[in-house]
């Protein structure tokens, strides 16, 4: 019995023997690990995007975006910034792929950012890299931008005048190089390496004092990058002193975690996720004696993206709690005492587009389970509401119809409340600058509502086009009502009908509710 247990005694020891040697890794092995598991990585994230370019619901998505002046002077949805897709090749040759991006990551890892000449120290599992001026600002670099301008052969004093620009154009690139090298040295800038399981931990150090002001956690299968707040205002603080400028005026309370991590689930199969691990509260008084305060509730994950390479699909979410920021309304306004304050109750959102596939999908939209405001003090200047089916969230499908045109479809019934008094500023406006707010932005309260069919959805179309005149909404299934306290009546359209606006207007008719009217559609 004694010898069964010492046996079993004597073979633990050596099993956590092997297991610290095999964490034991030299900062060659670490700088290897590191570059491994971010080229591979890289290498899947990069083939996992390629299908993206040319899906076709990002095209009547596009055009969307387009009508709203979101992509650019207009036209088709290709003046939206394209979706993340391989790199674009380059003038006279092609694109990067994944194994050459990989490749540039490996090699700038191995041979720069880690080379053998940047390492300052190791012990156990820990090797620390100091990062050289020389390196980062490019000391001794080439004269580039200094080339002087043409002279006619035997303009002597041209060419006199150009020889003395390029001699003041390098000295101040030498200078600048001076400069850059003398504020990288005062840095100290250092990156620190890990063993953590079987990945890496990297660490970016500050300073003599070596501030840690981020953390990268490397797996073979993730990437996590930590921030803390607290951590970043110690990192500015310093500097702030190395650039030599007054001490910064930090808040007395910058508290907060962040987190941002991409998770490979599986082959070609990525999750990018943003975290607000904890809180962020931020509160510091300005010089007139004001207050600047910002809350930013805990979400896990706030937002999300994932790309499903294989299956040709992709899908994204926002998820954010409420935040309130308030503001001294002084520091907004010429005039004017208290506080400008922003409280949004939040916002949701799920968007869903796969190959194959010509429909957008937004799923689980919503505003929060409250009422976000925007007020002066006590008088309320803003505030949306929304109420959708009976719950707070909706769904909505973009897709493009016959003529290209975005057809939106959306369930259940969908009624929004937004209460405006703009003209709360008024006494705050310069008078010769700014125009005061129109009477329809002027404590009233609207009522936007999609009005479902007989399935349960509301679908709009926009038309517009050189034949048409003016451009029109069509409801194409559903209804559609607005209304407001100040209007006569409520506007209402039905499926089949379209939206103008009206030929005419009578004098004093609310002029965003009672100067519309319905059409026969072209």
């Amino acid at each position: 019995m004694k010898r069964t247990t010492l046996t079993c005694f004597l073979s633990g020891l050596l099993v956590l023997a092997a297991c610290d040697n095999a964490q034991n890794l030299s900062s060659t092995e670490l700088a290897q690990r590191s570059a491994a598991i971010s080229s591979q990585l890289a290498r899947e994230l990069v083939s996992s995007l390629s299908f993206l370019e040319g899906l076709e619901s990002f095209e009547a998505l596009g055009e969307l975006f387009d009508m709203l002046e979101l992509g650019g002077d207009g036209g088709s949805g290709g003046d939206v910034p394209p979706l993340p897709a391989p790199m674009p090749p380059e003038e006279g040759g092609s694109g990067m792929n994944a194994d050459e991006i990989a490749a540039e990551i490996e090699d700038f890892l191995l041979e720069q950012l880690f080379a053998p000449e940047r390492l300052e120290s190791e012990q156990g599992d820990l090797a620390v890299f100091l990062l050289d001026a020389a390196w980062i600002c490019e000391a001794g670099g080439d004269d580039s931008g200094c080339e002087p301008w043409y002279c006619e052969p035997g303009d002597t004093l041209c060419e006199q005048e150009a020889q003395a620009w390029v001699d003041q154009c390098m000295q101040d690139q030498a200078d600048e190089q001076a400069q850059c090298v003398s504020t990288v040295s005062a840095l100290e800038i250092r990156i620190e390496l890990a063993t953590d399981g079987d990945g890496v931990a990297i660490s970016l150090l500050l300073g003599p004092e070596r501030l840690r002001v981020l953390r990268l956690g490397l797996q073979p299968d993730s990437v996590r990058l930590d921030v803390s707040l607290g951590d970043v205002r110690d990192a500015l603080v310093f500097v702030s002193g190395v650039l030599g400028e007054e001490p910064i005026e930090m808040p007395e309370v910058f508290e907060g975690r962040l987190s941002i991590s991409l998770t490979r689930n599986g082959e070609q199969d990525f999750t990018l996720e943003q975290e607000i691990a904890e809180a962020i509260q931020v509160r510091m008084h300005t010089p007139d004696g004001g207050a600047i305060e910002l809350e930013v509730e805990a979400a896990a994950p706030a937002a999300m993206l994932r790309i499903q390479g294989l299956a040709e699909r992709i899908e994204a979410g926002v998820d954010a709690n409420r935040v309130q920021l308030s503001l001294p309304f002084g520091e907004i306004f010429d005039s004017g005492e208290g506080a400008l304050i922003v409280d949004l109750a939040g916002l949701e959102a799920g968007l869903e587009l796969s190959a194959g596939d010509p429909v957008v999908h937004l799923t689980g939209l919503g505003l929060g389970e409250g009422t976000s405001r925007v007020s002066h003090d006590s008088a309320e200047l803003l505030s949306v509401d929304l109420l959708a089916g009976d719950g707070r969230h909706f769904e909505a499908e973009i897709s493009a119809d016959a003529s290209g045109m975005p057809l939106v479809d959306v369930s259940p019934g969908v009624l929004a409340q937004v209460y405006v008094d703009i003209g709360h500023l008024d006494p705050y406006l310069d008078p010769g600058e700014e125009e005061p707010a129109p009477p329809e932005l002027c404590d009233q309260t609207y009522e936007i509502e999609l009005i479902p069919g007989g399935d349960g959805h509301t679908q709009l179309l926009p038309i517009e086009g050189d034949d048409v005149d003016p451009d029109m909404l069509k409801v194409v299934a559903g209804g559609l009502r607005l209304g407001s306290t100040a209007a006569e009546s409520d506007f209402e359209a039905e499926a089949g009908e379209c939206i103008a606006p009206a030929e005419t207007c009578p004098d004093g008719a609310h002029e965003l509710i009672d100067c519309l009217e319905t059409r026969a559609c072209p």
